[in-house]
């Protein structure tokens, strides 16, 4: 029986960046062969610990997997049931304000009134001097408490928002690491019926390493290539591997990008026009031709040409690692945002269904691709508007929609969403339309005069939020 240490030379990393993949050789004497494999790597899944052999009448008896664990319990419900006490008290602060908004809107429309009324003053009016002066007095001292009131609430607001961060900064510090794996050593025996060389592959699951990304794109002539180093980092933060992956000319021959998708995003004006998407469908050739002086991307799809930006969104040491960046396609004046994913076989691009609002350059917080937009319940405007339009009296309307937002992590997740809502086409001024934004969910939202609306959503960890809410369409007399 002989003894053998298994020699890594490559290392693999599959399309999640959890499974790693040693392959080496090892020699087999006839009989019973007891192979101690050595230290793999720590915080590794010792459940998930995979073997192949190949070789000739080898048969594999057991693996034994020795670890020392050390378990870090914390106790978190304290802190959860602030959490949602906070939330909750920022959810009635905030119907508040709305009721605030409607009572400050009320004033202002008075006192628009009162100057329509009574453009000269009191002297036409059939009312005492003080009783005018009292009441604009009043309504003059309301508003002003109202408006006071509303920015103390405000205030209250932010500071309990701040308090959250800090109480979900700590949750998600003491959900790290419940289960810590401090070593692991692998023994197996192996029989085999000759003396001979077998090669090895070992496969195990990643379970709370550290992973650090850090991506090249370099521009060569007709071609793009992609430099990927992948550094692994144990609990002392010493490097334990580093592979150089480059990837040329290896782009999808077909790929499909769904739109509706949003690309700019001001958070303040909402978004223009001119970034609405299309509905249609592009695909990528091979060939990837490169503008250096201008440094964007020219991807030739039979006599049409699509040009991307320069602008990348990167991402560095996140959950999902073969995520590289998110391009902007222009086709037509028309942007499609789009994730670049790098796998064995070449890089992918991918439709993005959410983007939160993120300047060029500047990192992404949360990760896109798990993300999922799902409208359950969405009916085209402009076919009704023309059923409408026939009609000579005045018709109401009303369309429902539903909007499901999944957090597939274990973290809270604060994430800002944008869905447009169609406005009706006017013709001329034969047919006026408008569209009523009914209550949405008790869910803070803002309406922008182009079409769509803002949600600032707080989502539980593995938890799905549903935002519903209807618009109402009116047809008045032709």
């Amino acid at each position: 029986m002989q003894e053998t240490e298994l020699l890594i030379d490559e290392v693999i990393l599959q399309p999640d960046n959890t499974i790693i993949r040693r392959k080496g050789t090892i020699n087999l004497v006839q009989g019973l062969n007891q192979i101690d494999i050595g230290d793999l790597d720590p915080e590794l899944d010792p459940d998930s610990i995979q073997l192949i052999v190949s070789g000739k009448n080898i048969i594999i008896h057991n693996i034994k997997f020795n670890i020392k664990t050390i378990k870090s319990e914390n106790n978190l419900e304290t802190l959860h049931t602030n959490e949602k006490r906070i939330k909750n008290n920022i959810t009635e602060l905030n119907k508040k304000i709305s009721d605030l908004d409607f009572y400050i809107s009320t004033f202002d429309n008075l006192q628009d009134l009162f100057a329509e009324k009574f453009p000269n003053g009191y002297t036409k009016a059939k009312i005492s001097i003080d009783a005018y002066s009292e009441f604009l007095d009043y309504i003059e001292s309301e508003l002003t408490r109202l408006i006071d009131e509303k920015n103390e609430i405000q205030s209250h607001i932010q500071e309990l928002k701040d308090k959250l961060k800090e109480i979900r900064k700590e949750i998600n510090e003491k959900s790290e690491v419940k289960k810590r794996h401090e070593k692991g050593h692998l023994n197996l025996n192996i029989e085999s019926s000759m003396d001979q060389k077998a090669e090895v592959q070992l496969s195990y699951v990643l379970n709370a390493g550290k992973w650090n990304m850090f991506y090249e794109l370099e521009l060569k002539e007709d071609d793009i290539i992609l430099t990927k180093w992948v550094m692994i980092t144990n609990t002392s933060n010493e490097a334990w591997n580093e592979i150089k992956l480059t990837l040329t000319d290896k782009v999808r021959s077909e790929i499909s990008i769904d739109p509706p998708v949003l690309t700019y995003i001001d958070p303040e004006k909402g978004i223009e026009s001119d970034f609405l998407i299309p509905v249609q469908s592009i695909k990528l050739p091979t060939k990837v031709s490169i503008n250096n002086d201008s440094r964007s991307y020219r991807f030739e799809i039979g006599k049409e040409e699509i040009k991307s930006s320069r602008y990348f969104y990167h991402w560095n040491a996140c959950d999902f690692a073969d995520v590289i960046s998110v391009l902007v396609i222009s086709l037509n004046n028309y942007l499609y945002p789009a994730m670049i994913n790098v796998f064995d076989n070449g890089i992918y691009l991918d439709s993005v269904n959410h983007m939160d609002f993120v300047p060029p350059g500047e990192e992404i917080g949360i990760p896109i691709k798990p993300m999922k937009i799902i409208k359950t319940s969405k009916r085209a405007l402009n076919k009704d508007i023309k059923r409408i339009g026939l009609l000579k009296k005045q018709v109401e309307v009303d369309y429902e929609y539903l909007l499901s937002i999944e957090n597939p992590f274990d973290r809270p997740l604060e994430i800002t969403v944008y869905e447009r809502i169609p406005k009706p086409l006017k013709k001329g001024s034969e047919i006026p339309l408008s569209i009523d934004y009914k209550d949405i969910s008790e869910i803070p939202y803002k309406v922008f005069e182009n079409g769509y609306v803002r949600w600032d959503l707080e989502i539980e960890p593995k938890k799905i939020q549903e935002i519903d809410f209807k618009i109402r369409l009116l047809k008045g007399e032709s």
